[in-house]
């Protein structure tokens, strides 16, 4: 996430440059699907379906992207349900806050 930020630039030098953009945020969103999927959906409920259709309905969008304009706008929507799967998976107990380290089982 954080490489696929920093190289996100509006001025492009090039249309390598905007597809090595567009790759890196593809990588990331099937990340996040490959990161939601091994979570048992009883952990997420009801948000478990919701969410990975946010998720998988960006590569579309991101495949479609002409501009770094839309690809900033793709990335903020991933950090958005990165972050929404991140407090499900904390409300849940799967995680905690790493002061105690806790192994469950």
């Amino acid at each position: 996430m954080a490489r696929v930020r920093s190289e996100v630039s509006k001025d492009v030098a090039s249309p390598y440059d905007f597809r090595s953009l567009q790759k890196g945020l593809l990588n990331y969103i099937s990340s996040l699907k490959s990161l939601i999927i091994t979570v048992p959906r009883d952990v997420l409920g009801e948000n478990f379906l919701p969410l990975y259709r946010r998720i998988g309905g960006l590569e579309p969008l991101v495949l479609r992207a002409t501009d770094t304009n839309q690809l900033l706008r793709y990335l903020e929507a991933a950090d958005d349900a990165f972050v929404e799967l991140v407090n499900a998976l904390f409300r849940a107990g799967v995680i905690s806050s790493g002061r105690t380290p806790q192994i469950k089982g």
